[in-house]
């Protein structure tokens, strides 16, 4: 079964914030979790929350320690959330770029960033998902 979705840029920047949050969730990140106060929240403040959380859910993890994408410890959900961001991520950023990743050489001066960076395969049970049109993505200005 296959499935399409149509979103607008803000949808799809959405998307993108959840499918990483979910996969942070599940490696035991958790000092990037959102909170309604969090600019007013301090740094140390955020990990010693964060580091509560994760000795409820993650007992076995030391208090920097988290679980890496590949970690048998880890659901396979979490890899496809994270297969699905990066392609997303990838095929999104280079095209607001005004490229094409398909025929476009990168140009390491002006696409430094990770966002750039080729999506690898991550998940046990399921292929690379496919982004099939990014038509509506306009280049910045």
């Amino acid at each position: 079964m296959k499935f399409t979705l149509e979103l607008s840029e803000k949808q799809m920047t959405i998307m993108l914030s959840a499918l990483d949050l979910y996969s942070r969730v599940h490696l035991g990140q958790y000092t990037d979790l959102p909170n309604n106060n969090r600019e007013s929240q301090s740094w140390p403040t955020r990990i010693e929350d964060a580091n509560v959380i994760k000795k409820i859910l993650f007992p076995d993890l030391p208090p920097n320690g988290y679980y890496g994408i590949h970690s048998d410890e880890i659901s396979d959900n979490a890899r496809i959330s994270w297969d699905l961001q990066q392609v997303i991520r990838y095929n999104f950023h280079w095209r607001r770029s005004g490229k094409d990743p398909e025929n476009d050489i990168r140009d390491w001066h002006t696409m430094m960033m990770v966002q750039y960076d080729a999506p690898y395969l991550t998940s046990t049970t399921e292929s690379l998902p496919v982004l099939v049109d990014m038509s509506g993505v306009l280049p910045l200005d």
